[in-house]
């Protein structure tokens, strides 16, 4: 971990968390069912467009945190976090579950 800065809580929780998982039972390399895992793991989906065609590329990523990015005059951590879910729950809400 290094400096003084914002990401250093992050930095610290991704060191935690892969402390954790190296030491967790079930804790493997591949189809890991390790505590860390089946409470945080989750999928990043990037979809890419081609300007040229209007192809779009869907991509599937394993993460285990996201970043939000908090601007200037969003009140507080917590009505950006309220609205940040309920943004992805209504891009969601006709999936299935």
């Amino acid at each position: 971990m290094s400096g003084y800065a914002q990401q250093d809580a992050h930095e610290c929780f991704i060191a935690l968390l892969n402390a954790i998982h190296k030491s967790a039972r079930g804790s493997t390399n591949i189809s890991c069912n390790c505590v860390v895992h089946s409470t945080f793991e989750g999928q990043l989906q990037s979809d890419v467009r081609c300007e040229r065609c209007g192809t779009v590329t869907n991509t599937l990523d394993p993460c285990l945190d996201i970043s939000l990015e908090l601007r200037e005059g969003q009140n507080t951590l917590g009505s950006c976090l309220k609205r940040s879910v309920a943004n992805l729950l209504a891009a969601h809400a006709n999936e299935p579950i």
